[in-house]
């Protein structure tokens, strides 16, 4: 499986592309996404969404792309936040709302993040088809002076579209252990993720299985429920 590995995304030229590595990109809403290169993942550059001062604002990043295949990257948020208080001083309740980013794929959200986050790897499955895959940090918290910090702003790095789909083999299941047989490219990185109710926010998971070029085992040693849905994700 050949991967196409768009390092510091984006490298913005003037069509928002990505120095020709495989998928193009564009930006918008109140502020777009720009190359910098003091917060990233690879000591390289990453991108940073835009500047938002307005409640409700908007800065997203998107690129197509046609599955089957996987999208992996890497993505880090600082997000601003403001103190509200709902009610009287003497039985009123007080709350923190903040900034947040998040993934969508055709507009369905796939992945979440907001507060401080650090550096982390993420991976989303693309159907095949024709698709649409958009970062977008939302301002969720007012410029009041009440909130933690926070710089306002997400980070998106190392994002590697491996097109293609895999073809899995002989699943069984014994004494509470599922195996499925996989094809490997040498070198790849592939894992198990597991949903015991296929909730969006519920997958966790396996450890990863490092390939050696031929047909592998990979393994949940814990599959005791009575239903468990899998998905085979690679790198």
């Amino acid at each position: 499986m050949i991967a196409r590995h768009l390092r510091g995304c984006p490298r913005i030229s003037s069509k928002l592309g990505l120095d020709g590595r495989g998928l193009e990109w564009s930006s918008g809403g109140d502020a777009p996404w720009t190359p910098q290169t003091i917060v990233t993942r690879d000591a390289s550059d990453a991108a940073q969404s835009g500047a938002l001062t307005s409640f409700g604002g908007q800065s997203w990043l998107e690129t197509a792309l046609t599955g089957p295949g996987q999208v992996s990257f890497w993505w880090r948020v600082s997000a601003n936040s403001s103190f509200v208080w709902i009610g009287n001083t003497n039985s009123g309740v007080g709350y923190y709302i903040y900034d947040y980013v998040r993934l969508t794929l055709d507009g369905v959200e796939q992945r979440f993040l907001s507060g401080e986050a650090a550096w982390h790897r993420e991976a989303v499955a693309i159907p095949a088809g024709a698709h649409v895959l958009r970062w977008v940090y939302v301002k969720n918290s007012f410029n009041d002076g009440t909130g933690l910090g926070g710089l306002g702003c997400a980070w998106l790095d190392e994002v590697a579209f491996a097109p293609g789909a895999l073809t899995l083999t002989h699943p069984s299941l014994a004494k509470g252990v599922f195996t499925v047989l996989v094809p490997t490219a040498s070198g790849g990185r592939y894992w198990l993720e597991y949903n015991d109710t296929l909730s969006p926010g519920g997958w966790l998971a396996l450890p990863v299985v490092i390939g050696e070029g031929g047909i592998q085992a990979i393994v949940d040693p814990g599959a005791t429920n009575a239903q468990r849905f899998y998905r085979l994700m690679q790198q």
